[in-house]
């Protein structure tokens, strides 16, 4: 009668676990899970970078235009006590204003004002003596963004 109930008798050789077609599918759904959710999750990631660079040329553009404003009104002043003027933290010709490089003394400016480190200013395109119109700025990531006239621009993310 036991012999019955044992069937051919793999049945009593059968000890507990997945098959290989159960690992498949759980794998299978696995893999399709993944596959679904990678590329929200990566867009994600990019966003999420693209946001903290704009940040941080956003704390660029409003420490920039600061310094320019504060320079303008000789607030500006070197370790020494000595006033600071336009000319000492730029490179540029009062009659052509489309690129203006900043010296080294003005990224020490900048740093105290914003108490924070920043990348590099490639150029600046003032409207008047102190106010921006446009600028290119390489974070310390080394992403590039451009700064517009109120509006960033990534031109290429790190």
């Amino acid at each position: 009668m036991a012999d019955r109930y044992a069937g051919n008798g793999l049945r009593k050789n059968r000890k507990g676990g997945f098959t290989v077609y159960e690992l498949t599918l759980v794998l299978l759904i696995v893999a399709l899970l993944i596959a679904l959710l990678m590329p929200r999750v990566v867009g994600n990631i990019r966003l999420a970078k693209e946001s903290a660079e704009i940040a941080d040329t956003q704390t660029v553009t409003v420490t920039l235009q600061a310094l320019l404003v504060m320079t303008y009104g000789r607030e500006i002043k070197d370790d020494a006590g000595n006033v600071l003027y336009i000319e000492d933290l730029t490179y540029f010709d009062l009659k052509d204003r489309s690129n203006v490089k900043l010296t080294q003394q003005a990224y020490r400016a900048m740093e105290e004002l914003a108490g924070t480190r920043f990348g590099t200013v490639e150029y600046i395109v003032l409207e008047n003596i102190s106010t921006l119109m446009q600028f290119r700025y390489t974070t310390p990531h080394g992403s590039i963004v451009d700064y517009i006239r109120g509006e960033y621009f990534i031109v290429e993310l790190y």
